[in-house]
């Protein structure tokens, strides 16, 4: 009974796909290259481990004296056909960009810094040169008093001297 049933419907979805592919031959060609490329990388899969034991054996891995260099690699297969990409990087390359921006985070934070110290600097000098201004006022004006201390003194003098003979004044400071 089940025999019958796939059968039938191995034939029904045999029909139905066979009018699809006849209509759009590019969704056919798409779907056998998907195909093709996805058993190339299961063959690959398949024979990657005895090709890497056989490159060991051959690179002399076993070799105490020699360093094997180690990658980093990244393979992108796009889903719209087009062709896969493989992109390698040696370990050593990878700490270097990782110090470079370990680096780099450390100059933008040193640089933040420095940049509200020098807010807060400028904000000082604002002070100070408000600061500034009042004691050069302040200043005018002792200035000003001590014009009119040396006036008054010197008026002080001049009557002291007019008066003297005729009235006992107390010496002033």
């Amino acid at each position: 009974m089940i025999r019958v049933y796939s059968r039938l419907l191995t034939v029904v979805l045999g029909e139905q796909f066979g009018k699809i592919f006849e209509e759009n031959p590019t969704i056919v060609k798409r779907i056998l290259m998907k195909a093709l490329e996805a058993a190339r990388g299961r063959d690959a899969a398949r024979k990657a481990p005895d090709l890497a034991r056989r490159k060991g054996v051959l690179e002399g891995g076993g070799l105490p004296g020699k360093r094997q260099s180690r990658r980093l690699s990244i393979l992108i297969i796009p889903d719209d056909g087009s062709r896969t990409r493989e992109f390698k990087m040696g370990y050593g390359a990878i700490r270097g960009l990782l110090l470079a921006e370990t680096l780099l985070l450390v100059l933008v934070i040193l640089g933040g810094v420095l940049h509200w110290r020098s807010l807060n600097w400028e904000a000082e000098a604002l002070r100070l040169t408000r600061d500034n201004k009042g004691l050069r006022s302040e200043m005018r004006q002792v200035d000003e008093l001590a014009e009119s201390v040396s006036r008054m003194k010197a008026i002080d003098r001049q009557l002291r001297a007019m008066l003297s003979p005729a009235i006992d004044l107390p010496q002033s400071a």
